[in-house]
């Protein structure tokens, strides 16, 4: 007997692959075409379920949060601030985030998506796309093919079109099939905690299968990756170490300690290594990657004091500078709408039964100084995984 075609199913692959899928688009109106799919795909899911159950708890800080948004689009027209977009422009985006904070509603309403289907899709990806940064570092450093990670034709952000040869400060750094090497670790990233951390007794295989992760993200060369992975599994041999009360030291944490010293001894002290720590801190310009990632702060708090307050207005941004998360809500929702945000991580990180869905709510809360994981596909993708985890039985995801 044939098996009954499932929508629900389909919008779970098309969730998976938004951030692979929307680098390609409609560059003119900025539409993408994973969105799209989402868009598409909804009403047909919404139909198949044939009613819609609404967590409060999820609705109402979000439904706050979207509120403060369309209203500090009116900010520079009340309180007569300059405008750097036009209000066109800042609608744009408000709309789009807004757009995406309805897409996770009503994806965490139950019976839209099967948490161990969408959690068994999203790894397979993971390994695809690590599989294929192996396959880019190995063809470059054997035979010097630069093998690109998209293709040039109909990128949202048409500018990456011109950046096919991917080499930065005499530093070549794959991509697998994102636009920058960041991209791929904020993806794969989840990947890792959900191997190490979703079974008390972490099994061996899913040891390897962090480790492989986490090594793709070393080949990324993106040195935000390499240090939060640093960080997690730093913490995952600390929570072993502590359940066998310091006494019982297992052969395997043992093992991979000493294996995990060397491997870092040898990182640093290789042309590969010096070049990622050279990038990551100087460039030998006195302008770093860190300095790229927080030079925005500097200037957010030279503002007015209702300025910093309230804020901009959403969107409302320079161009030109690099916006990690947290610097564009203090820029365009101030230090008010900002602490909204706030209440969104704590309630998420308080209310989730597991410790899985906390680790990721506090890697995407420190991420977010640095990159733009709440924002769009990301603020998205994290959250979806932070709701639906949360409801996982405790026998199996911790």
């Amino acid at each position: 007997m044939a098996k009954k075609f499932s929508v629900s199913k389909l919008y779970t692959w098309a969730l998976v692959l938004l951030p692979l899928v929307s680098i390609y688009g409609i560059s003119e109106i900025n539409l993408d075409f994973g969105t799209l799919a989402l868009l598409l795909l909804l009403p047909f899911v919404i139909n198949e379920q044939g009613k819609i159950v609404l967590e409060k708890r999820i609705v109402f800080p979000w439904l706050l949060y979207a509120i403060y948004i369309v209203i500090s689009l009116y900010f520079p027209t009340i309180f007569g601030k300059e405008t750097y977009l036009t209000n066109g422009s800042m609608y744009v985006r408000a709309f789009k985030n807004i757009l995406y904070i309805f897409i996770l509603i009503l994806s965490t309403s139950r019976g839209i998506i099967n948490k161990d289907y969408f959690v068994q899709i999203y790894l397979k990806i993971t390994k695809i796309c690590t599989y294929y940064i192996f396959i880019q570092a190995a063809l470059y450093y054997t035979i010097r093919f630069n093998l690109p990670g998209y293709i040039n034709i109909m990128l949202v952000a048409e500018g990456y079109g011109e950046r096919l040869d991917v080499t930065s400060f005499s530093l070549f750094r794959p991509t697998s099939l994102f636009y920058e090497p960041a991209h791929f670790f904020e993806y794969v990233v989840i990947g890792v905690i959900i191997y190490l951390f979703r079974y008390k007794e972490t099994p061996k295989n899913d040891i390897f299968n962090a480790i492989f992760l986490a090594l793709g993200i070393v080949l990324s060369t993106s040195g935000m990756g390499i240090l939060t992975i640093a960080g997690i599994f730093g913490f995952w041999l600390l929570q072993q170490l502590s359940r066998t009360k310091f006494i019982r030291v297992r052969k395997e944490i043992f093992f991979l300690t000493v294996i995990g010293l060397i491997a870092v001894a040898f990182f640093l002290q290789s042309g590969f290594g010096q070049s990622v720590l050279s990038r990551l801190f100087d460039t030998g310009t006195n302008y770093s990657a860190l300095d790229g990632r927080t030079e925005i702060y500097e200037r957010i708090f030279s503002f007015d004091t209702g300025r910093v307050l309230l804020g901009s207005g959403y969107g409302n941004v320079l161009e030109h500078y690099f916006y990690p998360s947290w610097a564009f809500s203090l820029w365009c929702l101030g230090i008010i709408g900002s602490s909204v945000i706030v209440i969104l991580y704590l309630l998420a990180y308080f209310q989730s039964r597991v410790t899985i869905a906390k680790i990721i709510v506090l890697v995407n809360f420190m991420l977010c100084f640095v990159s733009t994981l709440f924002m769009g596909k990301n603020l998205l993708l994290y959250f979806l995984f932070v709701y639906i985890l949360s409801r996982a039985d405790e026998e199996q995801y911790e």
